[in-house]
């Protein structure tokens, strides 16, 4: 082989590996870093409180009935220009409201599987998670506090690399300023999470979760634990 074309091969390695570690420090340099509160969320997924709760055995008169739960009625309709908001409403003698809705048990899993890829940076999380066998949102959640933000460097794949903004944009989607996670044992299965305030309780149905979104840090712990006491299901 001429001298001239050992030269010529030598630059181009020289150039491939220069671009190939060149697009890898760009990758890595532009990864957002995740802000100061989610180390709250950090916190509060690795070490959950766990609570029992028993059904009620008190006489109740009067229940609220959405979809197959059954719940003590202790409120009352907001309207909405005259018009009732069927699922929002307000805690009698009280400002405070409340939302009580249902969706399956992996509806934010089925939404990161399908709006977490980043744009121009095509990474296949729904994949990733199945392999891991994330079936729910809770486990989708634990996921994301076990794997996002791992160290990555100019020696990691690109797929390592693709997959780390690709884990940040799906943490950026559904967990954010969350301070507080209370495990629920006992007589009903699910979570409480607190954030901004807020709690909002995740009640396990068959393949549901029934929630009951608290507005407001004045509702305590104990009476959110008092109502959901008076669940039951059809």
């Amino acid at each position: 082989m001429k001298k001239s074309t050992k030269i010529i091969l030598i630059v181009v390695l020289l150039v491939a590996v220069a671009i190939y570690f060149g697009a890898k420090i760009v990758l890595i340099s532009t990864l957002p870093k995740l802000p100061d509160s989610f180390k709250d969320a950090t916190e509060a997924f690795n070490n959950p409180e766990t609570i029992t709760i028993r059904k009620s055995t008190s006489t109740i008169e009067n229940y609220l009935t959405f979809e197959d739960m059954k719940i003590r009625n202790d409120f009352e309709n907001l309207e909405n220009n005259g018009q009732p908001i069927s699922t929002t409403y307000n805690i009698k003698d009280s400002d405070i409201r409340i939302t009580i809705s249902k969706e399956p048990v992996d509806s934010l899993l089925a939404y990161v599987k399908e709006n977490a890829e980043v744009p121009n940076l095509p990474y296949n999380l729904a994949k990733d998670l199945d392999k891991n066998s994330i079936k729910t949102d809770y486990e989708l959640y634990e996921y994301l506090v076990q794997n996002v933000g791992k160290k990555v460097n100019i020696f990691s794949s690109f797929q390592t690399i693709k997959r780390a903004h690709t884990l940040y944009n799906a943490t950026l989607i559904i967990m954010m300023n969350i301070q507080k996670v209370t495990l629920i044992d006992g007589d009903y299965k699910g979570y409480i999470m607190e954030a901004n305030g807020d709690k909002t309780a995740y009640i396990y149905h068959n393949e549901d979760s029934y929630f009951l979104h608290i507005w407001s840090k004045d509702y305590s712990d104990a009476q959110l634990i008092d109502l959901i006491s008076t669940i039951s299901f059809n």
